[in-house]
């Protein structure tokens, strides 16, 4: 799990250098200092993930559906991702009065509304703050069991978090799908190639003379620093992370491999495969 800076402010502000997560209150009006516009939200997305936060009246109580129909509604004209995390933000007043019956209502609540992510801060998001207000010590490395959050230090106009990483939160970058090892070599070492003459243009990277060279330049650059001896062996090893998923394909599917391998150590003066 890999952890990422997250700050939450009662007002909108301006994230420090390495926050990557910025998290601001969308309700309810009149049980936060202040209700996050819509405009607010869309400056603090640029060049952040954003997350909204709702604050109930604070006590055992405390109507958790209520909650969450009122939050449900805001991210709804929002147009926030029903798999985006959201958070219920509980006091430990509220906790210590017995207030988690109202919190997993809420909880639930939000769950029949088509968000998948609901957590409450003081319990899936904690704080251990180990340094006065205005102090900030360095950002926990490992968060608590069970927890996807942890706050760590009230930074003034804002209180500071790490976070995992791996949630869905809204404005992350979508993973990208692992490339098939045939179409490795034009979609990710055509540019470097084209930049080194082995390929000269987009055609020429279909010809055999450019399999030739591309299979070449291989060799050249990353399999003979492994050794002459086991030239083949030092390819594969040494192209795990840019060029080892094409080599395979292009041995178990190109006739001449044998035969252009063979050429190449000649090319190269390299002796003969054992």
């Amino acid at each position: 799990m890999g952890l990422v800076i997250g700050c939450d402010g009662a007002y909108p502000f301006t994230p420090p250098a390495g926050c990557q997560i910025v998290l601001g209150y969308v309700g309810e009006a009149g049980e936060t200092p202040h209700v996050w516009t819509t405009a607010e939200i869309e400056a603090a997305r640029q060049g952040h993930w954003f997350a909204p936060i709702w604050t109930p009246p604070q006590s055992a109580n405390f109507d958790g559906v209520a909650a969450a129909d009122g939050m449900a509604s805001a991210l709804g004209a929002l147009g926030y991702p029903e798999d985006g995390p959201v958070f219920l933000d509980v006091e430990r007043s509220t906790w210590d009065a017995g207030g988690a019956g109202s919190a997993n209502n809420w909880q639930t609540r939000m769950q029949s509304h088509g968000y998948t992510q609901p957590y409450c801060y003081g319990r899936e998001w904690v704080a251990h703050w180990d340094l006065p207000a205005g102090e900030i010590g360095p950002a926990p490395t490992v968060l608590p069991a069970g927890c996807i959050g942890e706050q760590y230090a009230d930074a003034g106009p804002y209180d500071l978090s790490v976070f995992d990483d791996s949630l869905p939160w809204w404005g992350k970058p979508a993973p990208q799908p692992s490339p098939s090892p045939a179409s490795y070599p034009y979609d990710f070492l055509l540019e470097e190639l084209m930049a080194n003459g082995v390929f000269l243009d987009q055609d020429d990277a279909l010809t055999w003379f450019a399999r030739w060279r591309w299979q070449s330049y291989l060799l050249r650059n990353y399999g003979q620093k492994a050794g002459d001896d086991a030239l083949e062996k030092g390819l594969v090893a040494n192209l795990k992370a840019k060029g080892a998923a094409w080599y395979e394909w292009y041995v178990q599917n190109c006739a001449e491999a044998q035969k252009d391998e063979a050429q190449i150590r000649k090319d190269l003066g390299l002796p003969p495969a054992p």
